[in-house]
């Protein structure tokens, strides 16, 4: 058997030693890992016939390790193992026990879970695999379970644990301590503290039960609107590490205060009532602590109150130059989605408003659109749909740039990019808003793409409403602008639109109008529905993210140097071709290009410029310096000559398509950095604004 980088289990040739000079500080590091592995409290001794000292009490780790240290000690200490964290405990001696081991160890590999296997120093073969199950435990159990079914053994030799003795302890009956395999040396010990704390990160958190008292109603917690994941602001996450309170306004600066605001701040960033909880169980200990010491009273007083508070909550609001480009860029997609057929739509559209709707956030006009992340965005589990309709949007509502993505990279993407649209005023006053950007599926109940879109356009509609015949043209739902609903349409709408009314995001009145509604936050039905809709987004998402890690951890290490040998032989193709041609050949040639290019309109002139300059960057030529060599190439009199035809060309445009081109003049020249020649210099060399001023 070989070792993995998760710590498969190996059967070894003997318990691991160590040197005296190297074990003091190897044992030192392993109790921080201990200190890691098991919770604070609930700690006890157990002597060599396996059972409890009454007599010996255990406060916490470091208290349990002195009693070690004691010379006619003959006992071992009991942990229990933070939550997110399992053992399994292998009593099965011989091959068969390292056998098992390493069933399990594979299988959280595969599912890229953090493993430690332990020799437990009773036999060959007796092992405890230590794994970062997180929510995962009811799958690990089964496997467990199954093990068992095929070896015909019973829990007392293979079970599922989440109390066992520490590295740092010895066995009970021999008195021995034996450490995990993998865990050489001080710096190997430090390296599994770091993935532990990676893993314990994003692990569900538990309260500790409660013993006695009366028995309290247990409290529901409600499900909030989804919102994308940010980061807190600085002033709480400041607050969560070191327990820094920060300045609120007003009389009141009393704890539940503190912990409202904080809670809000945590819905407001996306965080569900499972990952608020567990940064609350690892805040600072002067932060959140009357939330931490009574869950029911958080749920129930806190986290129930700001729900329903923050659920109509608005965006951020974008400064007006993008909000022009974003209201043009509204514009182009429903312009294109006309040109589509009707079946493709609603994929393109929820793409193109995913990606829109991400600028709005960003507040940037150029943003990653990896396939993978636009399908966790739409909802879309095809991930040749989102490819299909990002081609779709390329050079129509906005530029899908290439050559962002590197394979050498696989942290890189393709990029979106739409165009600053200086000409266009905005006409409301927070644009993105009256779009009502992309609600996400598991944020829209699990509803399909083409309800999603009916719920949009309603939305945009707002108190004025749409009737069917309307709705079905805002929504595209008909091949023109002027044609006319069929029947069977018309019945499909219908029954699309009862199913909305039925879940509560549209009402019908008595004549005939639709309108927007939301379902109530707190009815049952609603938070069946949320709670159902955001397990299969989630399960998406782990679907993605797995293809992700595979993608990623795919070896790449000799990918530049053949896609380097694979650019300069095709340059080498192209440059005999060409050389292959005579003059006259060369010239047809070119005047056929350049009159093919001028019949382009400005948007696909700049789309084919950016192709061709991209592709000269990937063989190492400079779009700036090519551009410089080639004005310089010139005689002062052939560049004026070629600038008054170029002038008068410019003027007998029309004014609209002279912005157009401008436009893409500016895009061209700020991507690529070609710098722009200042008037009055000798020689005023620049082509592109002769006579345009």
């Amino acid at each position: 058997m070989t070792t993995t980088t998760r710590n498969v289990a190996l059967k070894p040739s003997r318990a691991k030693s160590l040197s005296p000079t190297a074990a003091a500080g190897v044992w030192d590091a392993v109790a921080v890992l201990d200190q890691t592995m098991f919770a604070k409290s609930g700690w006890f001794a157990i002597g060599p016939d396996n059972k409890r000292l009454a007599g010996v009490v255990i406060p916490n780790l470091d208290a349990g390790l002195r009693i070690l240290d004691e010379p006619d000690a003959h006992l071992a200490i009991v942990g229990r193992l933070r939550p997110g964290l399992a053992v399994v405990d292998i009593d099965v001696p011989g091959d068969r026990g390292w056998l098992i081991a390493e069933q399990v160890t594979s299988w959280a590999a595969q599912r890229d879970l953090w493993t430690l296997s332990r020799p437990s120093g009773g036999a060959d073969g007796r092992t405890h695999v230590f794994v970062a199950v997180g929510r995962r435990l009811d799958d690990l159990l089964d496997l467990v379970a199954g093990i068992r079914r095929h070896h015909g053994y019973g829990k007392n030799l293979v079970d599922v644990r989440d109390t066992v003795r520490p590295l740092s302890s010895p066995h009970r009956a021999t008195g021995r301590r034996t450490l995990p395999l993998t865990l050489t040396g001080v710096q190997a010990v430090r390296v599994q503290i770091g993935l532990l704390e990676a893993a314990l990160r994003i692990a569900p958190t538990k309260l500790p039960r409660r013993r006695g008292g009366r028995n309290r109603p247990q409290v529901t917690a409600l499900v909030p609107r989804p919102r994308p994941k940010t980061p807190l602001p600085s002033q709480w996450s400041t607050w969560f590490l070191t327990g820094e309170r920060p300045v609120l306004r007003g009389d009141d600066q009393s704890r539940s205060v503190y912990e409202l605001a904080a809670t809000t701040a945590l819905v407001r960033a996306g965080h569900t009532v499972d990952t608020a909880w567990d940064l609350i169980m690892r805040a600072h200990p002067d932060a959140m602590g009357r939330a931490r010491s009574d869950q029911r009273w958080w749920v129930g007083r806190i986290w129930n109150t700001v729900v329903p508070a923050t659920e109509h909550e608005s965006g951020p609001k974008v400064d007006d130059a993008l909000a022009a480009a974003l209201e043009t860029g509204w514009d182009l997609l429903d312009e294109r989605l006309w040109q589509l057929p009707v079946s493709a739509r609603p994929f393109v559209w929820a793409v193109g408003a995913a990606l829109l709707d991400r600028i709005r956030r960003e507040g940037v006009y150029q943003v990653p659109c990896a396939e993978r992340c636009l399908q966790t965005d739409t909802g879309i589990r095809d991930r040749t749909t989102v490819r299909n309709a990002l081609r779709q949007l390329d050079g129509f509502v906005g530029i899908v740039h290439h050559e962002t993505f590197d394979k050498a990279n696989p942290l890189t993407s393709f990029e979106f990019e739409i165009l600053p649209d200086p000409d266009r005023e905005v006409s409301i006053d927070h644009p993105p808003g009256s779009h009502n950007p992309l609600q996400t599926s598991h944020e829209l109940h699990g509803l399909d793409l083409r309800s999603r879109r009916l719920r949009t356009v309603l939305a945009i509609a707002g108190q004025e409403g749409l009737d069917a015949d309307a709705l079905a043209r805002a929504a595209q739902l008909i091949q023109t602008p002027t044609s006319q609903l069929t029947e069977s349409g018309r019945r499909t709408l219908r029954r699309r639109l009862e199913d909305l009314a039925g879940a509560g995001w549209a009402t019908c009145e008595s004549s005939g109008r639709w309108y927007a509604s939301e379902p109530d936050p707190n009815a049952e039905a609603t938070q069946h529905a949320r709670s159902e809709a955001i397990a299969a987004h989630n399960e998406l998402v782990d679907k993605v993210n797995a293809e992700r890690d595979d993608y990623r951890r795919m070896n790449r290490c000799d990918y530049p140097l053949r896609r380097a040998a694979a650019i300069e032989r095709d340059h080498a193709r192209y440059k005999a071709w060409w050389d292959g041609m005579s003059s006259a050949q060369r010239a047809e040639r070119a005047e056929k290009g350049a009159e093919a290019f001028a019949r382009l309109s400005p948007t696909d002139q700049m789309r084919s410029k950016h192709a061709w300059a991209a592709a000269r960057a990937t063989a190492g030529v400079s779009e700036a310096d090519r551009h410089a060599a080639w004005l310089t190439s010139m005689t002062v009199d052939e560049l004026a000559s070629r600038a008054a035809a170029r002038a008068a060309w410019y003027w007998d445009l029309p004014p609209q398509l002279r912005r157009e081109y401008v436009q893409a003049w500016d895009a061209h020249r700020a991507r690529h950095h070609v710098p722009r020649a200042h008037l009055g210099l000798e020689p005023a060399r620049d082509l592109f604004y002769v006579g345009a001023a």
